[in-house]
């Protein structure tokens, strides 16, 4: 995905209050003290961190509730409108990743579904997502950030919306070492992207064996390595653009080892080659970007959104 201004806000309470952790121009990332409740105005995935309760969609069939517990995972796309029973606010924590309406149009024109009203068990890849998210908390805070919650939040929509396309999301329990060694290795990737990583370097960073390691990457992250380590290079390469840097020196800064090669992998991941962006970087067309790996299904209907969103630029 393609990362937007950020900021970082520290209200000095962490996991234990409420807050902002950090904030992406499509996607914010928050410890709040209670799941999304009354009317949400914007796309919700929480984590219970601590707490039980109960939800329920109102207008909705009676008896219908979802009993909440830590390791729960509550959704709540915008417009829902929810009542929670049980304990009292103070005593609940959840960890929430919010989601602007224009990004989930852009998911949407890609071929996602919209998110549903759930309440459910987080599976193993979620609980790896949540715990990706939870490390923004001690992270040392650079332009890198946004790009990387933009991409986690992305999985983790992708993880919710359409479970039956994650072909690979593995239900057989992951310990937490194997947890630890790959969200190190996405680290890896989202900080040297720019250096020609190999699957075996990845492996050896993360402690596994190839093999080992590439299935494991997928069944978590959701996408191959070399996919993830393409999508971290091009959406740096659309930021590098953006704030006015040439195509030819965003390529080589991101990794690519000639311009020809960047603009085949850039045309074929978006649709569009990248010197279109500085002729129309306009709204609409960097939303079409900001879908990154997890339209991957449906690449022509994102193909598409790009395509249209730069001729009605051209053409105005």
């Amino acid at each position: 995905m393609v990362p937007g201004k950020s900021f970082w806000h520290d209200d000095g309470v962490g996991l234990n209050g409420p807050g902002v952790l950090f904030r992406t121009t499509y996607v914010t990332l928050s410890i709040v003290d209670h799941p999304p409740s009354d009317y949400t105005s914007e796309d919700e995935i929480s984590f219970v961190e601590t707490g039980a309760f109960t939800l329920r969609p109102l207008h909705s069939e009676l008896g219908v509730g979802w009993p909440c517990a830590p390791g729960m995972l509550v959704v709540a796309p915008r417009g829902t409108e929810l009542a929670r029973d049980g304990a009292e606010s103070g005593e609940n924590r959840c960890l929430s990743v919010a989601y602007s309406a224009e990004l989930v149009d852009a998911l949407r024109t890609a071929g996602l579904p919209l998110l549903r009203p759930l309440g459910i068990h987080a599976s193993p890849r979620q609980r790896f997502l949540r715990r990706r998210l939870r490390a923004f908390r001690a992270a040392s805070i650079d332009e890198r950030c946004a790009l990387r919650l933009d991409l986690i939040a992305g999985a983790l929509f992708e993880s919710v919306a359409c479970p039956r396309w994650v072909a690979t999301d593995v239900k057989s329990p992951v310990s937490g070492r194997v947890m630890r060694r790959i969200a190190h290795a996405a680290e890896l990737i989202e900080s040297d992207y720019a250096r020609p990583l190999k699957l075996a370097d990845l492996a050896a960073a993360a402690e596994m064996s190839p093999f080992h390691f590439a299935r494991s990457f997928g069944d978590l992250v959701g996408v191959p390595p070399h996919r993830y380590l393409n999508a971290v290079r091009l959406g740096e390469a659309v930021r590098q653009i953006l704030d006015g840097a040439s195509v030819t020196t965003a390529c080589y800064a991101v990794g690519f080892a000639s311009p020809s090669h960047f603009t085949v992998a850039f045309k074929q991941c978006f649709g569009i080659v990248p010197s279109a962006l500085t002729r129309a970087p306009n709204p609409a067309l960097v939303r079409a970007l900001n879908i990154g790996p997890w339209g991957r299904r449906t690449s022509k209907n994102s193909k598409a959104l790009a395509r249209s969103a730069l001729y009605a630029q051209l053409n105005a």
